[in-house]
């Protein structure tokens, strides 16, 4: 079994055991949903699903092909993500949360460690490549001649223009590996501590009332993380209440001018 360490594992009955060819490359999708949780529900199936908070799921074991991504499926790993919803502005507009990046990297460096995929940007889908691309690559107009086909939906924007340009960034935190907290100064953790802090209800006293337990029992949680080596940024995430997650992490991003922001 190859399953991912930072996922919660729920197996789907759907698209069989066929073998994957591994170490080749790996898929990045938008699932055009807003769902924190997005199991499989027909002959489509994805090997892992990363919500905007940093949550994962894994539905398929990546000794087995998932589908899809049509002509890729024999060797792809396939990472779909919260997100896509709106106009077409909309989604090309949208980013990756902090948190989803920090998920997708560290899937995309256990994948490297545990079969070898390169942490490389795939410059098309043509066979052979080997790294990390968007499902886009694949898909007309912006297949290139003689590139595989990835989806039989033309035009279809997945992932979007902004996330598109966020795969390098996400690579080059993949290769920084775990120490996500390890180049920051005192002065920006205490300043991740303050944001926890302002996003958190009762910011106002502690007579604001039962708000002020969060504060105090997330503060701690964080703190505790903050004290021991090699944390990531998902584990951050993580211990910060999923309704701030994501104004927590994006604020953290916006003032460590993370490539992630």
């Amino acid at each position: 079994m190859a399953i991912y360490p930072g996922a919660v594992y729920k197996p789907t009955s759907f698209g069989g055991h066929t073998p994957r060819i591994k170490g080749q490359r790996g898929i990045l999708h938008v699932a055009v949903s807003g769902a924190r949780s997005l199991p499989p529900w027909n002959q489509n199936t994805w090997h892992f699903y990363v919500a905007a908070d940093g949550y994962c799921e894994q539905y398929v074991d990546t000794d087995w092909c998932a589908w899809a991504s049509v002509d890729a499926n024999t060797d792809a790993l396939s990472i779909e993500t919260q997100g896509g919803l709106g106009t077409s502005a909309q989604v090309n507009a949208e980013p990756w949360t902090p948190a989803a990046a920090a998920r997708i990297a560290d899937i995309m460096r256990w994948a490297n460690a545990t079969e070898g995929i390169p942490l490389a940007v795939l410059p098309d889908s043509k066979a052979g490549r080997r790294g990390w691309g968007p499902h886009r690559l694949g898909i007309n107009p912006w297949r290139v001649a003689g590139g595989q086909v990835w989806s039989n939906s033309n035009g279809k924007e997945c992932p979007g223009d902004t996330k598109v340009a966020q795969v390098a960034d996400i690579i080059r935190l993949a290769q920084q590996g775990d120490d996500f907290m390890a180049t920051m100064s005192d002065a920006e953790k205490a300043d991740l501590m303050e944001l926890v802090r302002v996003f958190l209800p009762g910011k106002s006293g502690r007579s604001a009332g039962p708000g002020w337990l969060r504060v105090d029992s997330t503060s701690a949680a964080v703190a505790k993380l903050l004290a021991k080596p090699g944390v990531s940024a998902a584990d951050i995430a993580a211990a910060i209440p999923l309704d701030l997650a994501a104004q927590v992490t994006d604020e953290l991003a916006k003032r460590l001018n993370s490539p992630a922001a």
